[in-house]
């Protein structure tokens, strides 16, 4: 296919061929996809009112649709809309056009309605509550998708591809879900329901902001809000009154870093001889509907908007073509300068080239040598010599693959070394990896240099890395931390002016990443850095910077893709004293005590050790062997005997890994095993993992537990975990579920008092995690627990908790790493009846009805069944069950034309008891 692939690796095939098709759009020749908008209630009422008599009678390319209910409809009129909206899309894309569709989504829980409902103010904390499972708002939201998601099903199932932009202009601040923080969150939490849950590989994922305009500074920064390029197709803006500026159209184009990009509403009609022109990566623009329509165009601009040779109207798309081969190259380059230079190295400029479809990008030789690659007409080449000549040239490239001839070369000479004065190697942190000798100084493992990261994710790899290097640089580069986002890496120093190196790598695909970097706040590069072929490495620098406050803050501002570090080497600056060797230990920990403790728990604290540069963490030693180490005075030891004496010490360390004495020692007793009293197990979770028999209790599966999870990472080892356990504690060992975040989970639950393990191991590095455990909203750690030597594991509990809600929430709250569980065990409280057994089966759904039907599947509607506890969902029985769903809907699919059926729906809940079956709705299919 042309230009880039779907971001769903399992997109339909029809799909596919419309993206392909949009990328080939994305010329100066190539033309511009009319669109009409069109509302809920009448889904080719603008077309028909606006559209056509301004076209000749000529359909437009792009028919635009709704699926969010604002005028107070019920349930069953949502349904029917959505319904012919559905039908509407399915007509029109086989006659040719293409169908994008919207979503206006009221406030979770409100009536379907516009004012107070899609248009709200909300605050942060309330957003955060619709985004957390087993919140109602959570649940309506996800209730709301699900009944989407039918009538995208029908779509999918007559091969019609959706450009599909939900959550559109979430910079603004008009919509509930505006300018939050965390919006990201929404739109994965969106893709993963429509793709991963109900197996939607026709949609194409529009993201879709609006322009932002001096006249409105309160609109957001949209770079903010944006989910990332692996969730994201096609990029489009929402532009009103005509502010078709060139800079918003260059400036999407790259942020998307060769998406398509689109007009995703326009109040004025575009200037067709315009977007020829000079805008022409535009593939289509969509009409508002009215007042906008008439108020913002004049009879001229409405038609020239379908008259114009560069319009495409419906009759014309022609997806399934495949494009004309393009051999023709990109114009050379022309004026490369210098912008500036330092001792290593050169930053060059140029003119930007033009091509017949679209330059993709630039690639920098030296010699022969292509030493970088950017998508922008300026690139820094780094790691020269000093006082060297170098010829520099430019070629241009595009998405054929086709080359311009090399630019005229540019003759540099860097400039002489600054003089080094006392200049010395003070520290180098080799990120997410072990100690390593780079350049001959002995560098730190990330884990031992005492600094402190916003949340970052972590890869290793096995790349070898061009230029060659030796073996400890090679590995150092394969170990790297990275991030979505800006994110910042600050650590403690002495007072002082430094020169900062840094190592990035490309481990992902050519030029895919750029970022600026800032130190004390401050941005030190001149242009981004990062961008570099597939499989090379940059050491960039010196930056300097002069620490004042004992801190060194950096910050990798990103500008596309995952900026990422892998390394970074810190120098006294020329002209400073450099900081003396630190071989002073950290004071010896005084009061060590315990603060409580447990059958089998020990929770400890002591005064704050003192430094001559900085304490960075304090080591829990059970005799000579390390049990845990934080960076707080208190820590919990686990996982004891009852009624046994432990010995205990504290010693603290500090950044250079200087160890102070040994504490003096304390000793406890852990309490007796507490009495069960009429104590009773509840329920064992194997999370991420299979039904297994743990301390002689059978456990579910956590698909079958009926828990609900914020979004987390699932694990699956092959680990022999000590202390050793039998084969099928070690099994729940191995499959475990984590988050670089706090996350929660949430079941529900009889009411009363439960008492709570959990079971959490350590399988990336010794004393990598901690977390607090929160139930019920209140802590129930007094430290933080997870901390252990690698291969190591622990049961934590128990905690005890009253649940009145009928929910049971439990939250692992990050402190450092990730948290992660493997095991849950719920019994119930000593002095509390165990929750008895269900038996009662849902009530029989009523009123099951046909909504609407086809010549091969029928869509079903019914009331809402009862049940003692809670309803889990419905299974739609037609001789065997047909399907099962957890909305009070269905659409039977795959069904024979002109064909009688008879169906029947049954409800069931968590324990498995199932009502009897409706009475049957019988309903003959359409004709072909």
């Amino acid at each position: 296919m042309a230009g880039q692939a779907p971001v769903n690796e399992n997109a339909s095939k029809e799909a596919r061929e419309l993206l392909s098709y949009l990328n080939t759009l994305m010329s100066p020749n190539a033309g511009l996809l009319t669109g009409q908008h069109n509302w809920l209630e009448a889904p080719m009422g603008n077309i028909v009112n606006l559209a056509l008599p301004n076209s000749g009678g000529k359909y437009p390319a792009v028919i635009g649709l709704e699926v969010g209910p604002i005028s107070g409809q019920n349930a069953t009129t949502a349904y029917n809309q959505r319904a012919a909206v559905a039908d509407a899309a399915k007509t029109y894309n086989q006659a040719g056009g293409i169908p994008t569709i919207m979503w206006h989504c009221t406030y979770p829980g409100m009536p379907y309605q516009w004012s107070g409902g899609v248009q709200r103010a909300t605050t942060q904390t309330e957003f955060n509550q619709i985004l957390t499972p087993g919140d109602p708002k959570y649940n309506w939201l996800i209730a709301e998708m699900d009944k989407i998601a039918v009538h995208f099903k029908t779509l999918q199932d007559a091969d019609v591809p959706i450009l599909f932009r939900p959550w559109h202009e979430m910079n603004g601040y008009w919509f509930w879900w505006g300018k939050k923080s965390n919006f990201a969150a929404l739109w994965n939490l969106t893709y993963d329901r429509f793709v991963n849950h109900h197996g939607l590989d026709n949609i194409l994922w529009v993201w879709n902001p609006n322009c932002m305009k001096a006249s409105d500074p309160n609109i957001g920064d949209y770079k903010l809000y944006y989910p990332g390029h692996s969730k994201v197709d096609i990029l489009a803006w929402d532009i009103y009154l005509g502010e078709f500026t060139q800079s918003f159209h260059d400036e999407l184009y790259a942020f998307g870093g060769g998406k398509p990009i689109a007009l995703g509403e326009v109040g004025r009609l575009p200037d067709m001889n315009v977007m020829k022109t000079s805008q022409w990566r535009y593939t289509w623009a969509m009409a508002w509907g009215e007042p906008n329509f008439s108020n913002e165009n004049t009879s001229a601009n409405k038609q020239q908007f379908y008259s114009n040779a560069y319009a495409i109207t419906r009759d014309e798309v022609n997806i399934n073509s495949p494009p004309p081969t393009d051999t023709t190259a990109p114009s050379v380059p022309a004026n490369i300068s210098v912008a500036s230079k330092s001792h290593n190295s050169v930053s060059l400029t140029w003119n930007a080239s033009t091509d017949n479809v679209g330059v993709t990008g630039y690639d920098v030789l030296r010699g022969n040598t292509v030493v970088g690659s950017t998508v922008s007409t300026s690139f820094t080449v780094t790691g020269l010599t000093p006082t060297t000549t170098y010829s520099f040239t430019v070629r241009a490239k595009d998405a054929a693959g086709n080359l311009s001839s090399a630019s005229s070369p540019v003759s540099v000479t860097t400039d002489a070394s600054p003089s080094q004065g006392t200049a010395v190697f003070v520290k180098g942190i080799n990120f997410h990896g072990s100690a390593v000798t780079v350049e001959g100084h002995s560098w730190l493992a990330e884990s031992s240099s005492g600094v402190t990261l916003s949340p970052i994710r972590r890869h290793i790899g096995n790349v070898s890395f061009s230029p060659a290097t030796d073996s400890q640089t090679n590995t150092m580069l394969n170990s790297n931390i990275y991030s979505g986002n800006t994110f910042s890496v600050s650590q403690s120093i002495a007072n002082g002016t430094y020169q900062i190196y840094l190592w990035t790598v490309e481990n992902y695909k050519s030029n895919f990443r750029s970022f600026h970097v800032k130190l004390e706040g401050t941005q030190v590069t001149s242009s981004p850095i990062g961008s570099m072929p597939l499989n090379q490495w940059r050491k960039y620098g010196p930056y300097t910077v002069t620490v004042n406050d004992g801190v060194l803050n950096m910050e990798l501002v990103r500008v596309t893709g995952d900026p990422t570090i892998a390394g970074m080497a810190i120098y006294s600056a020329g002209t400073t004293t450099p900081p003396p060797s630190d071989t002073t230990a950290p004071s010896v920990p005084a009061n060590v005590s315990v603060a409580s403790k447990t059958h089998n728990s020990v929770s400890l604290t002591w005064n704050a050790s003192t430094d001559n540069v900085g304490v960075t963490g304090y080591d829990i030693l059970q005799g000579s062997t390390v049990v845990g180490s934080t960076v707080s005075t208190s820590f919990t030891v686990t996982g004891l005997t009852p009624t046994t004496t432990y010995s205990f010490t504290i010693r603290a360390k500090d950044a250079t890994g200087n160890l102070s004495s040994a504490s003096s020692p304390v000793s406890v007793t852990t309490d007796a095993a507490p009495s069960q009293g009429t104590a009773v197990f509840v329920k064992g979770i194997n999370f991420h993992g299979n039904a297994v028999t743990i301390e002689g209790h059978s456990w579910l599966a956590e698909s079958s537990a009926g828990i609900t999870m914020s979004p987390i990472s699932r694990h699956i080892g092959n680990v022999s975990y000590s202390p050793a356990v039998d084969s099928q504690t070690n099994t729940m060992l191995n499959r475990n579920i984590y988050s670089g975040n706090t996350f929660s989970v949430s079941q529900s639950i009889t009411n009363g008092t439960y008492q709570i393990y959990l079971w959490t191991v350590e399988n990336y590095k010794s004393n990598f995690r901690s977390f607090h455990v929160k139930l019920e909203g209140t802590q129930v750690t007094s430290s933080p627990i997870g901390s252990m030597p690698l291969n190591q594991w622990c049961k934590h509990g128990p905690y005890t908790v009253t649940v009145n809600d009928g929910v049971l929430n439990m939250e692992l709250v990050r402190v450092t790493g990730d948290p992660t569980i493997a095991g849950m065990a719920i019994y119930s409280a000593g002095t509390t009846t165990p929750p008895p057994a269900d038996t009662t089966a849902p009530s029989v759904p009523a009123n099951v009805s046909v909504a609407s039907k086809n010549d091969n599947s029928i869509s079903l509607t019914w009331d809402a069944s009862t049940d003692n506890t809670e309803v889990t969902g419905y299974d739609i029985l037609q001789t065997a069950v047909a399907g099962s769903t957890v909305t009070t809907s269905f659409t039977v699919t795959g069904l024979t034309p002109s064909t009688t059926y008879s169906f029947a729906v049954r409800a069931k809940d968590k324990a498995g008891n199932l009502s009897s079956a409706s009475l049957p709705v019988s309903v003959t299919t359409e004709a072909d």
